[in-house]
């Protein structure tokens, strides 16, 4: 493996779970925060089209970290991960849209916990799967 292959898939845990990691903390701020927000111009960021877009973001990065992690250390269990909390992720929003309660934010938070958690296992497992060949 080259150096410039490691490098870009430790680029894809990272900013996969940089990504994640964002979407927890807009989930909690826009349950925390409406009212303050919603009359000012931060309210595009804290409406349904930019919550689209950060899973959308997240999800292609769940998608390139799956397959590139998987490439490495072939674990079903990793990819299974990455695909339960992308759908949970997807869900989440659909929750939101459709009902008022706080289902769609509590998975939310834990769909974007649960990717930062696999994002990092994901690049601890590549490494040391390198490591050992």
């Amino acid at each position: 493996m080259t150096s410039i292959g490691s490098w870009k898939r430790s680029w894809l845990d990272r900013f996969g779970g940089t990504c994640s990691a964002a979407c927890a903390i807009h989930c909690a701020l826009s349950a925390l925060v409406p009212s303050f927000v919603m009359g000012t111009s931060f309210s595009i960021v804290f409406g349904h089209e930019f919550e689209w877009l950060l899973i959308l973001v997240a999800l292609v990065f769940v998608i390139l970290a799956a397959c590139s992690g998987f490439y490495i250390h072939r674990s079903y269990v990793i990819v299974t991960l990455f695909m339960i909390c992308g759908l949970g992720l997807l869900l989440s929003l659909v929750i939101e849209t459709t009902q008022s309660s706080n289902l769609g934010l509590i998975l939310s938070i834990g769909s974007s916990l649960g990717l930062i958690c696999i994002h990092i296992i994901n690049a601890r497992m590549s490494q040391v799967k390198k490591l050992l060949d």
